[in-house]
């Protein structure tokens, strides 16, 4: 193997492109930081051999936040981490291997496990009896209000603008249930499910099952890969994931990081 080169390049360059289609259940949020519009707010590093990508780093920036993503191999990734410029406090969303690299150039503060999940593609079935419907743009501030009381939803406007999302309503017409997307690339084939909740007054009703299905409807079979995030200890969502026809395929650790 040659000395390797680091440099940075553009979401769109085809050489990253190749490296990140090579698994893309696990590079699912990489693969959609390079599309629009999360790819204006992208920063990749990339480590190559001659013709060969061997790793690249992320840092996805959308204005105070910074979120830090790796791939690749771990010695790689460690020099990236030590050119790439970033904020001195930083989320990161990384395997335990190539937290390690990160352990050089910034100091670790907390570390929580997640699970990555596929869909292994059997069709979704509905569950009878209550009725979900697809949200549109006029919705966003329903949706944004549940997520505001389900303190575990992660929600941005800008995903559910972009991105199919469907929801439940009580009598009120306030969304008490929902599930969205949080990557969703017609023409790479992908898709990650995100911004799954139910609101504390309305659990075990089945309305966690009853937005899973109907998300999942909206994207099989069109989208060939399908994942999602899980805290590693949300075993009834776990338990529920798996049911939908989810399993489970690498473990990864979210936290933040300060610069050294």
């Amino acid at each position: 193997m040659n000395a390797l080169t680091y440099k940075p390049c553009p979401p769109h360059d085809p050489m990253l492109q190749r490296f990140l289609a090579r698994d893309p259940l696990r590079h699912l949020y990489l693969l959609g930081d390079t599309q629009p519009p999360f790819s204006r707010y992208s920063r990749f590093w990339l480590a190559t051999d001659g013709d060969d990508a061997r790793a690249c780093v992320l840092c996805f920036q959308d204005g105070a936040r910074a979120a830090l993503l790796a791939a690749g191999d771990p010695q790689a990734t460690t020099e990236l981490f030590a050119r790439i410029e970033t904020p001195r406090q930083v989320v990161y969303l990384l395997e335990e291997t190539h937290l390690d690299t990160l352990l050089p150039s910034f100091n670790v503060e907390r570390a929580m496990p997640f699970k990555r999940m596929g869909y292994d593609g059997s069709s979704p079935r509905h569950a009878s009896g209550i009725s979900w419907r697809r949200l549109t743009h006029a919705d966003v501030d329903l949706a944004e209000k549940l997520a505001r009381d389900v303190s575990e939803v992660a929600f941005t406007r800008r995903q559910f603008l972009n991105n199919p999302f469907v929801g439940a309503f009580d009598e009120q017409n306030r969304v008490i249930a929902m599930a969205g997307t949080h990557v969703c690339s017609q023409r790479l084939g992908i898709a990650a499910i995100g911004s799954v909740g139910v609101h504390p007054h309305h659990r075990r009703q089945g309305l966690g099952q009853t937005v899973m299905q109907a998300i999942v409807s909206e994207l099989h079979p069109r989208f060939a890969v399908i994942g999602l995030n899980v805290a590693a200890d949300n075993r009834a969502a776990r338990r529920l994931y798996r049911r939908l026809g989810f399993h489970d395929a690498f473990s990864f650790l979210v936290g933040t990081a300060t610069q050294r």
